[in-house]
């Protein structure tokens, strides 16, 4: 048989829809999900999800205003054991990645990890440092007693915190980019759609892209009831095309019944913005995935 005759190789897991099949960001019980991680993979796979990434919140060695929202040392221990043991145990029926979503004041490039998701989730506060996710009141109530009421002025800070992140840690994926929009979709707090917030915001993300940055995609606050569209807003989301930037999808799922809630819907987006392909774990690093 000449090589022009040979059967066609088949397609990799990841090119066998046009529709998101893997998403990399997931939480469980060990931090603020829900469910286990065993639930977690089956409910990916009820949901016709080929691959799925755990990433739990890593440990932030900082204090913090509030409950800390991450694993302690010896819980990472724990976690990354039970992950690993069900990236064995579920391999052939589900592609595995074993990874942990860490903090800008908690950036580990020593532990043996996949993939890594940065996230900047704490900044100065009256306080000391607070979680601009943690509640619109705790926001509402640090914007006015720790930036003088002005929202530009905390945009400007957290803009120029997730730049430095990136320009520093290199994580394989930014994520949720602007997530000080969280409890204000509409943009009347923060000014979105101000030439000066949008400056701030399209700066940063320049400097995540230089970075080599992947941005995701995040439904995670849809899941929650907290936004209708996914982070990052379309005006960012066209800055990451026109640069040439690669995406990936994420439900930043805290429950089983919302590890695929919204991918569909992000992948519409991207297409509108012209994404024709978005990046996907595989077992040889990141690859593109037709979109």
């Amino acid at each position: 048989m000449s090589r022009a005759d040979a059967p066609a190789a088949p397609a990799p897991w990841y090119a066998a829809r046009p529709t998101p099949v893997q998403t990399l960001h997931v939480h469980s019980r060990y931090v603020d999900g829900a469910d286990t991680l065993a639930a977690m993979a089956e409910a990916a796979l009820r949901a016709g999800l080929f691959s799925l990434g755990f990433s739990e919140h890593g440990y932030v060695p900082v204090p913090v205003v509030g409950e800390p929202c991450w694993m302690t040392p010896e819980e990472t221990a724990r976690y990354l054991a039970e992950a690993r043991a069900l990236q064995g145990a579920l391999a052939g029926q589900l592609a595995l990645f074993v990874g942990l979503e860490l903090d800008s004041y908690g950036y580990d490039a020593a532990l043996p990890l996949d993939y890594r998701i940065g996230s900047v989730h704490l900044l100065p506060g009256s306080e000391g440092l607070f979680s601009v996710d943690e509640s619109r009141a705790r926001l509402l109530h640090e914007l006015g007693a720790a930036y003088g009421g002005d929202p530009l002025r905390l945009a400007r800070r957290y803009y120029a915190d997730v730049a430095a992140f990136a320009a520093c840690c290199r994580p394989d994926i930014l994520g949720h980019f602007d997530l000080i929009t969280k409890f204000d979709e509409s943009g009347s707090a923060f000014l979105e759609d101000s030439a000066a917030y949008r400056a701030h915001a399209l700066e940063a993300l320049d400097a995540v892209l230089d970075a080599g940055c992947i941005v995701e995609l995040n439904t995670g606050a849809i899941a929650r009831g907290y936004r209708r569209t996914p982070y990052p807003r379309r005006f960012l989301l066209e800055r990451v095309r026109e640069r040439g930037g690669r995406i990936t999808f994420s439900a930043d799922a805290h429950s089983a019944a919302g590890v695929a809630c919204g991918l569909q819907e992000a992948a519409a987006l991207a297409r509108d913005v012209g994404f024709t392909e978005y990046a996907v774990l595989t077992a040889d690093g990141f690859v593109s995935a037709p979109l």
